[in-house]
């Protein structure tokens, strides 16, 4: 089956917003299994370990963040098709500065404060705990949370702008069709997988992969990718050929990871390996989407306006739920169910009622102002 006409590099790609809507969705399974592993951040933690849930978690990190730097990066180009660069940085600054300072300055420190209840013996109030947080902050995962996803989605519009500004000349056109005619193998996406392993960290020690700002450079270049390949028609085109040999891909190394411990070892090629096995997963990801994902409708439209501000307060209202359902001694599937379903609601309903008819409040979780008129 061939790529659905895209209507050109200009159009919108209703595909690429779908798959943004799933990586958000998705995102608040995977941080609710976090509150039951007794290895990866959450700022709630049960005291068990589900080996279930963290396998859910291997493969939902597997694609989730590079999924979403990758659909950035398409939409850097489109972006960048329509305004200089210069109001290109003007507009990610407005868009992402404002709402990574929220999440620093707010929805963090109270995560945060939940930590310091659920570890300390003799816990502080809240106005001292949070004095304290600001008086001597600490720049690691409990300061940063989520948030770092958008500070480095703001740093690399700047350090990569220099090589999007290259790459969208329209001189280079000729240089895209030939690598377009390179990738008319099926799967010859896949080895896009070596650069962003190349410069990816080795596992820790501990034989865990790298969380949090040491991953921003395999993101970035998982960044310049969606960029590329949303340039050229024939490019989203080798996408569709390596939809097969990437989901045969991904599958295989999944199934092999959960038998042969790949982070046992520092060594190149289980490095390789778990990059291929992570990049096969986003390639199948973008082309089931092209395929498959063209409908619109209000659902789409409602959660796009609003991805940003939901990704922002899952965690917050995940945390806050966890830290009363864990303390009900239900079986750990029961609280997994009942707090990832009370985070869905509560964190609609905060968006609905704190955020979303408040045009202040818009700007602050980098939405689009609403405009009555049109009743969005």
């Amino acid at each position: 089956m061939s790529t659905p006409p895209s209507g050109g590099t200009g159009a919108r790609r209703v595909d690429i917003d779908w798959l943004r809507i799933i990586v958000v969705l998705s995102m608040v399974p995977f941080h609710v299994a976090l509150v039951f592993t007794n290895r990866g951040f959450m700022f709630v933690k049960s005291g068990l370990h589900s080996p279930l849930l963290w396998a859910f978690v291997g493969f939902i990190y597997s694609w989730a963040m590079p999924l979403l730097f990758f659909v950035s990066g398409v939409g850097a180009w489109f972006s960048l098709k329509r305004r200089s660069a210069a109001r290109f940085l003007w507009e990610r600054t407005v868009r992402l500065a404002p709402p990574s300072l929220v999440g620093l300055l707010v929805l963090v420190p109270l995560c945060a404060y939940l930590t310091h209840r659920q570890t300390v013996a003799s816990p502080l109030g809240l106005g001292a705990y949070l004095a304290r947080h600001f008086a001597n902050p600490q720049v690691r995962d409990v300061y940063w949370g989520h948030v770092w996803f958008l500070v480095a989605l703001l740093v690399l519009a700047f350090v990569l702008l220099p090589a999007l500004v290259v790459l969208r000349l329209d001189i280079l056109e000729r240089l895209r069709d030939r690598f377009s005619a390179a990738l008319r193998v099926p799967g010859a996406l896949l080895l896009a997988a070596v650069p962003i392993a190349a410069v990816a960290p080795l596992p820790s020690a501990s034989g865990l992969p790298t969380f949090g700002w040491g991953m921003i450079a395999p993101q970035g270049v998982a960044y310049l990718i969606g960029f590329l390949l949303a340039s050229h028609d024939r490019l989203r085109e080798a996408i569709d050929r390596s939809l097969v040999p990437a989901l045969v891909v991904g599958a295989a190394l999944g199934l092999l990871t959960i038998w042969v411990p790949i982070y046992a070892r520092r060594d190149v090629l289980p490095h390789v390996v778990f990059y291929l096995g992570r990049w096969a997963w986003v390639l199948a990801a973008v082309g089931l989407a092209q395929r498959f994902l063209h409908r619109d409708c209000r659902a789409r439209r409602y959660v796009t306006d609003a991805g940003l501000a939901l990704y922002l307060l899952h965690v917050p209202v995940a945390s806050l739920v966890a830290y009363g359902v864990i303390q009900t001694g239900w079986p750990i599937a029961c609280q997994f169910l009942v707090i990832t379903a009370v985070t869905y609601l509560g964190t609609i309903a905060a968006y609905e009622v704190l955020v979303r008819r408040w045009n202040p409040m818009r700007r602050l979780f980098g939405l689009r102002p609403r405009n009555p008129r049109l009743g969005s």
